[in-house]
């Protein structure tokens, strides 16, 4: 679409769950992508399967504010197969507007030229039914997130390692040569997941980097 549009590079702006979108795109068009920003994506935790889908008495309002918490009824709507499509068939605009009300604070700051666009995409069942999908995925989505953000998905940068295990860069700028560390790119700068510090301690204890120890000759002998 980019290209389409004239751009070679596109700054991308995700929001909610369309930052699985715009991050996507980031991690597989780098050489398109000038900036990206996510909105609104805190890490997954167990709060998550905590929220209220029914309000409290008195508390369910037109609008959210700070008097009438957000319920997200419409999470638990798109998990029932079948139903959506066969009730929103045609009745998009008044399930879409109704959201856009009730959860922006500036209505107005959506045109009725950008829900019309948004609610033909979603005008027929098969369109209804895919995005049904994320919200029938979201429970192993959520358990996935959290594993990968408890286990695997925290980094640390080269440097900062090199500093804390004693190792100088050229050590191991050699143990990137040949493999034995694996390091990520961002921004220009090298990174070291737990995953990948992991698997170089695991080898390491394994005695896959053993090697004869040579003393240098010294002159004369």
């Amino acid at each position: 679409m980019a290209r389409l549009l004239g751009y070679d590079k596109v700054n991308v702006a995700g929001h909610d769950i369309g930052s699985m979108v715009a991050f996507s795109f980031a991690a597989n068009h780098p050489e398109a992508t000038l900036k990206i920003a996510l909105l609104d994506v805190p890490r997954p935790d167990e709060m998550i399967m905590e929220f209220r889908m029914l309000p409290e008495v008195g508390k369910f309002g037109d609008k959210i504010d700070d008097e009438h918490p957000g319920y997200p009824w419409w999470f638990a709507f798109h998990q029932v197969k079948g139903l959506p499509e066969q009730v929103l068939q045609g009745r998009f605009p008044i399930y879409q507007n109704f959201l856009i009300d009730y959860l922006i604070k500036d209505p107005k700051s959506i045109s009725q030229r950008d829900r019309a666009i948004y609610a033909a995409a979603y005008s027929t069942p098969d369109a209804i039914r895919c995005g049904d999908a994320w919200y029938h995925r979201r429970h192993r989505h959520f358990y996935q997130g959290v594993t990968i953000m408890n286990h695997a998905a925290a980094v640390i940068s080269l440097s900062k390692w090199l500093d804390q295990v004693g190792v100088t860069p050229c050590t191991a700028w050699r143990w990137r040569k040949k493999g034995w560390l694996k390091t990520v790119n961002i921004a220009g700068r090298q990174y070291l997941t737990q995953e990948s510090i992991d698997e170089f301690h695991h080898r390491a204890s394994a005695g896959e980097f053993a090697q004869v120890h040579k003393v240098p000759a010294t002159k004369g002998t």
